[in-house]
């Protein structure tokens, strides 16, 4: 028996930073109110003071003082200072409870270059009960919940066992260190950013609390002092360049700014969570790959710090440590998780003592189970003994054997470990023959057990820089870095990222695209013959081929198009009787015509009663139309009526919140009907797994047996969700009715089934679309509805509203305007939120709460819920530049601060601001979870509280003094729920480490809003840093009912721009839901993108404009050699019109414009006062330079009629 030393063990961490827009040498930043990102760190969204910050810009936190900047300081914002800073630690139960009284405040120095680790994950007593399992640390369980119970370990042995542990391997100059941002600036990405890579160069020390003494309880702080090595232009380290990347891509626009952005490593997102973590060795040597790849892409810009030299330097450091990395990692990463997965407790520290140099891995085992080998830790010991007959029954099992070897050649996690050895066991002679298939059956589960390619690789390919003594045989070996069985795993696996990216296929060209700059350590050069090649193979897995158009895509989106197709064709064989007189049935609704109103009333009406007879008469049919159409109450009257409410309906939506409108809408009518989201409905039928989040073909069957079927929001549903959807109520429904605006924003996932569905119906059965286009919401006319329809796809748009938004003649329901930079911006908002709230003047604090519908009079109280949505601020993004979460900042700091600070002033108050936000009494807050809430006054009954529902705080513990009973609920009101309360704890709302339940309204982003209507509306659009669509600002366009105010930093010539489908993020998608794709490839401003062809309207000469009618025009142009310029912008008098086509010829120049819209009053008056305009200066058809051409009355284009208009014109002389 012989005593074995373990053998060197090195461990690597990451530890979380916020963003700063300056340096992390330890002073404030240079726009403070500007950094929101920092917020995403709760510990300094609730704690800042932005004014005292403003007043200190750019300040050393050595001159402002180091308290007054401790949270920032404690979050690693200073880990760059050279200088020692001196912080107060106070014990945080300390004033609380007894059992901590005798802590002091405690003096901790923060060095020099180091960052301070906390490891809040190991900190977790949850956690720690489960890692005690496998990581051999002293943690008394027992005695932690006797000192306090709370989520975190409290006694204070435990805790000095836990830290020791997690820092036991550190190696000063051969551990790494990553520091992450939660959140950047420049990019809305819900992964961590990477913002550098260096080395630990010291050990740690504990510090514990100072005690007066009178108990002999010890707890420590958790801030941990780490040394490291990266400096500014230094060698040993680096920090990426995001700064100067971010100023670069503010330049250049169309940037793919991702292209120089280290995000973590696929699959290792625990590792850069909590705050501190250990990070594998596969994830490093991920990290560090990557940053090869993206740093040779910052070279290429040039930029004048993080030059081609300063990135040689970086690439040299990059290239040792994975040298040291890759030997530090061995052969057999895994063992420790294996012999977890095994049942060994404490296998992680087994697997230190097992060196492979002399024996092989089993052999070497063999003599630790047996006792031939010991540890000489009495603990670890045991744990082989009692697993010694286990073992050898795994070793009669040559299958299990080889199993096992394999999978401890895999830097597996101990969840991956164990789900691989429990579940795929009874496919472990298949993953032998195929290691890759680890990752194909594991990619489906939650993504903490999905195993990645990445750690496949490392495995098959053994850097050679590291001896292997025990290279891989067959049937496990791979032939070469182009193994097929590799190859077909990585197909997959971009497969599964273009979904993200709503594409449910890829072309054989764009998957070896696609595998080319995936950041993996063994590079080859696939070619599209590769895919020739191995079509079998590919096909024998989730594969399916279409080798005659040549593209690939996961299996289940065939099966779902094949379900679709088959569902939707046999639909349309047949109609159904129609036997209503709808127009009758709405009149009895609506009663007499609207006085003011008349013409429009009439044609809505009889616009209703057409749709009304279409969804009656259609088994699967379509309601189309924009927000304020009256699809709602079309879908209520239709749902009323006597034969359809008795077959029983049932109504889907997509959303919580979209689901309790419809819910609402329908009690209105007093209409009956199953109300669930589209989630809760699979879920019934297995269709839905709430542990990953994802839809899947359901396995059930449908839990409704309703007639008709409603489904709203439609542009909403993924194709997943479509197919699971169809596939249930196929079986009972007799109409299926498919409701929404397909202009909105796509879904967020793959496909675009609502609009493939318009797009299958208009070419093969339009009788089964109903369309509702005329606006009753906004009356006649209203500026703010044209302007969102330019981005719309409509053929037929009232263009003008450009002309007058830059004369300044639009109506009282629209305004535009645009600023230059932050102040301006601010100055402006707080204007228009002043005059949209109707309060006096901007610091009208009672007004502002009374447009919230707050009763003021000596006190101020909420009485209601039916005022939430008056009035909304909509941004682009949350977090990234004016984003929602900026904008709630501003107006929380103006109208909420006094509140917040009398909540905070004194420590033992029963009521605090709420989450990271700082909510308080008054403050418009929205869901972010969907959940059933039982009324607060003891009525019988509860109500579902969607996500995205909308609501205001309107009472709150001890409210009313001394002898207010409520001690601990914060109650609210929702917009949905008139005259009903609603109580939630501050530790059911969360908002600390995890995120908040609740968080501030005042402003959201638009794809939050999307379902929703609000009274009025300002749209702030940040173009110029953040990314935009023409889906998104049409949503965004089309959220009010009376008025909509633009702010935005484009001009609004380059607003518009974005009207173009270029912008386009529906039209961009490949999928073959119905038909064949055909992507075109599109040039503009010398940059490419792919689009599909039959959603799009393209010239000859490869411009894509608006309608059919143009694209026949611009054709006809183009045959008769003339040069034209579309929508060129023409200044006449002082004022700006655009022409449809500006035309060129032999040196005189003429205008066409393309009337579509007569029929509207509106347009027809706007387009009178346009041409009186034209006639003043001489442009007119008489003058032979205005060309006026007009779709026919059935709503046609006569291209004939045009083409001798033209020719007309040019040979009048």
């Amino acid at each position: 028996m012989s005593n074995i030393v373990s053998k060197e063990y090195v461990q690597h961490f990451s530890t979380r930073i916020p963003w700063k827009d300056n340096d992390y040498t330890g002073r404030i930043d240079d726009e403070p109110q500007f950094n929101i990102a920092a917020q995403a760190i709760p510990n300094i969204a609730s704690s800042r003071d932005l004014e005292f910050e403003d007043k200190n810009r750019g300040k050393s936190y050595r001159e402002v003082g180091f308290l007054k900047m401790q949270n920032w300081i404690t979050e690693n914002a200073a880990f760059m200072s050279d200088i020692k800073l001196h912080l107060k630690m106070n014990h945080p139960y300390q004033k609380f409870n007894k059992k901590y009284k005798h802590f002091k405040i405690t003096s901790f120095d923060v060095e020099p270059y180091s960052f301070l680790l906390r490891p809040f994950s190991w900190l977790l007593k949850d956690n720690a009960i489960k890692k005690q399992k496998y990581y051999n640390f002293y943690f008394d369980s027992e005695k932690t919940s006797q000192m306090l119970e709370s989520e975190w370990v409290s006694h204070g042995d435990s805790q000095k066992g836990i830290f020791n542990y997690f820092f036991s391997g550190i190696r000063p100059k051969k551990s790494l260190i990553f520091p992450y941002y939660k959140q950047v600036p420049f990019i809305d990405d819900n992964r961590r950013v990477i913002a550098g890579v260096g080395n630990i160069v010291s050990n740690t020390k504990l510090q514990e609390y100072e005690s007066d003494g009178s108990s002999e309880e010890k707890n420590y702080i958790w801030e941990t002092n780490v040394a490291h090595s990266i400096r500014i232009n230094g060698k040993e380290g680096f920090l990426m360049p995001y700064h100067e990347i971010f100023e670069y891509a503010k330049k250049h626009h169309d940037f793919d700014i991702e292209s120089v952005v280290l995000f973590e490593p696929t699959g290792f997102r625990d590792e850069f969570s909590y705050t501190a973590e250990w990070v594998s060795y596969d994830a490093a040597i991920s990290i560090l790959n990557h940053a090869k790849t993206v740093l040779k892409n910052i070279a290429t810009l040039k930029l004048q710090n993080a030059n081609y030299k300063w990135v040689s330097i970086q690439l040299e450091y990059i290239d040792s440590q994975l040298e040291c990395v890759w030997n530090q990692r061995g052969i057999f990463p895994g063992l420790g998780s294996m012999l977890s997965a095994f049942g060994l407790r404490y296998g992680f520290d087994v697997a230190k003592y097992i060196d492979t140099f002399d024996n092989d891995l089993i052999s070497e085992s063999k003599l630790y189970f047996s006792g031939e080998k010991i540890t000489g830790n009495k603990e670890l010991d045991e744990s082989l003994a009692e697993h010694e007959d286990d073992f050898y029954g795994l070793l009669k099992d040559d299958i299990k054997i080889q199993y096992f070897e394999l999978l401890s050649r895999l830097n597996l996690s101990v969840e991956q470990a164990v789900y691989a050895w429990e579940e795929l066991k009874n496919k472990s002679k298949d993953i032998i023959e195929n290691p890759y298939l680890l990752y194909e059956l594991s990619r489906k589960e939650k993504t903490t057990i999905q195993i990645t390619i990445s750690q496949i690789d490392n495995a098959m390919f053994v850097n050679p820089l590291v001896i292997n003594k025990y290279p891989l045989k067959e049937p496990v070996k791979m032939r070469t870095e182009s193994d097929k069985r590799r190859f077909r795993a990585l197909v997959i696996y971009v497969l599964e990222k273009a979904l993200d990216r709503g594409h449910t296929l890829l072309s054989y060209d764009q998957i070896i695209d696609e595998i080319s700059k995936l950041p993996l350590e063994h590079k080859t050069s696939f070619k599209t013959e590769k895919i020739e090649g191995v079509i079998k193979f590919l096909n024998e897995s989730k594969l399916y081929v279409d080798e005659k158009n040549t593209y690939i895509k996961l299996k289940e989106y065939q099966e779902y198009k094949q379900l679709v197709i088959d569902i939707v064709n046999n639909r349309l064989k047949n109609s159904l009787s129609s036997e209503q007189n709808w127009r009758n049935i709405i009149d009895n609704h609506f009663g007499e015509l609207d006085e003011n109103n008349k013409e429009n009333d009439e044609r809505a009406r009889e616009e209703k009663a057409a749709a009304l007879k279409i969804l009656e008469s259609s088994k699967l049919s379509v309601l189309l139309g924009r927000a304020g159409t009256g699809k709602t109450s079309a879908l209520g009257i239709f749902a009323s009526y006597e034969q359809i409410k008795n077959g029983g309906v049932l109504a889907l939506t997509p959303t919580g919140k979209a689901r309790v409108q419809l819910e609402n809408s329908f009690k209105k009518n007093n209409v009956k009907a199953e109300f669930m989201t589209v989630a809760q409905f699979l879920t019934r039928a297995k269709g839905f797994d709430w542990n990953t989040m994802t839809y899947k073909m359901p396995t059930g069957s449908s839990s409704s047996n309703a007639k008709t079927v409603i489904i709203d929001e439609s542009s909403m549903l993924t194709e997943n969700m479509f197919a699971g959807i169809l596939k249930l109520v196929d079986s009972h429904a007799v109409r299926i009715i498919f409701i929404g605006d397909p202009n909105q924003l796509p879904p967020i996932g793959a496909g675009r089934p609502f609009v493939d569905l318009i797009n299958y119906l208009e070419n093969h059965c339009n009788d089964n679309i109903a369309k509702l286009k005329i606006e009753m919401r906004q009356g006649p006319g209203g500026d703010d509805l044209s302007f969102a329809q330019i981005f719309s796809n409509s053929d037929s748009i009232d263009r003008d509203v450009i002309y007058r938004i830059q004369n300044n003649e639009t109506d009282s329901r629209f305004k535009y305007i645009q600023y230059n930079d932050i102040d301006e911006l601010k100055t402006i908002f707080i204007e228009q939120l002043t005059e949209i709230a109707g309060m006096k003047n901007e610091n009208d604090i009672d007004g502002f709460n009374r447009s919230l519908g707050a009763e003021v009079d000596k006190y101020t109280n909420y009485p209601t819920g039916k005022n939430i949505e008056d009035w909304q601020i909509l941004s682009a993004t949350k977090l990234i530049g004016v984003g929602s979460y900026y904008l709630n900042n501003l107006i929380h700091e103006k109208y909420r601060k006094t509140i917040v600070d009398k909540w905070n002033e004194y420590a033992l108050s029963k009521y605090k601001p709420i989450s990271t936000q700082n909510i308080v009494y008054g403050d418009k807050i929205i869901s972010n979870v969907n959940g059933e809430k039982n009324y607060w006054d003891g009525s019988p009954g509860k109500e579902y509280i969607a996500n995205g529902e909308i609501g205001i705080m309107s009472d709150y513990p001890g409210h009313y003094g001394k002898n207010d009973n409520n001690h601990k609920y914060y109650k609210f009101r929702f917009a949905s729920f008139e005259g009903k309360e609603f109580s939630y704890t501050k530790n059911e709302i969360g908002g600390n480490e995890r995120d908040s339940i609740l968080e501030l309204a005042y402003a959201l982003t638009v794809h939050k809003s999307q379902g929703s209507g609000f009274t009025k509306t300002i749209v702030v659009i940040n173009g110029k840093s953040s990314f935009i669509t023409k889906e998104l600002l049409y949503t965004a366009f089309s959220r009010q009912k009376e008025k909509l105010v633009i702010i935005s930093d484009l001009s609004l010539d380059e607003l518009i721009l974005y009207s173009n489908d270029w912008y386009s993020d529906t039209k961009q998608r490949y999928t073959d839901l119905f038909v064949i794709p055909s992507i075109a490839e599109i040039n503009f401003e010398e940059k490419k993108r792919y689009f599909e062809e039959k959603l799009i309207h393209k010239t000859i000469r490869g411009e894509m404009v608006r309608s059919k009618s143009e694209v026949i025009i611009a054709n006809i142009l183009n045959s008769l050699d003339i040069k034209y310029s579309y929508e060129k912008p023409v200044d006449i008098k002082g004022k700006t019109y655009i022409p449809d086509f500006t035309l060129e010829y032999q040196g005189e120049i003429a205008y066409i414009e393309h009337l579509g819209m007569l029929n509207v009053a509106a347009y027809e008056k706007h387009w009178n006062e346009k041409k009186m305009n034209y006639d003043s200066e001489g442009i007119s058809e008489e003058n032979d330079n205005l060309i006026i051409t007009k779709d026919e009355e059935n709503g046609s284009i006569d291209s004939k009629k045009i083409e001798e208009k033209i020719k007309k014109w040019m040979y009048r002389r």
